[in-house]
C-alpha cells in the first residue's frame, strides 16, 4: 500500500513536469533544470491549504473589483 502511494505521487510529478515542459520547453543547450525546480517549488506552494485559501480570497476580491 505504501509503495503504491509513492508510485502514484511519482507519476503525478512526472505528469506535471511533462505538462510543464510541453508549455515551457527549455531552449538552452546546457540546461541545469533550474526552471523545472522553480516550477515544482511553486506547485508545492500552491498545494498547501493556507495558500489555496489566500488565492481564493484574492480571486474573490479581483472579481468584485471588476464588477
Amino acid at each position: 500500500m505504501f509503495i503504491e502511494l509513492i508510485e502514484r505521487e511519482v507519476q503525478f510529478l512526472k505528469d506535471k513536469t511533462e505538462n510543464f515542459d510541453g508549455y515551457f520547453p527549455c531552449s538552452k543547450k546546457v540546461c541545469r533544470l533550474d526552471h523545472v525546480w522553480k516550477w515544482l517549488n511553486l506547485l508545492h506552494l500552491f498545494s498547501q491549504e493556507e495558500v489555496i485559501k489566500i488565492v481564493q480570497k484574492l480571486r474573490g476580491m479581483i472579481v468584485l473589483s471588476l464588477s
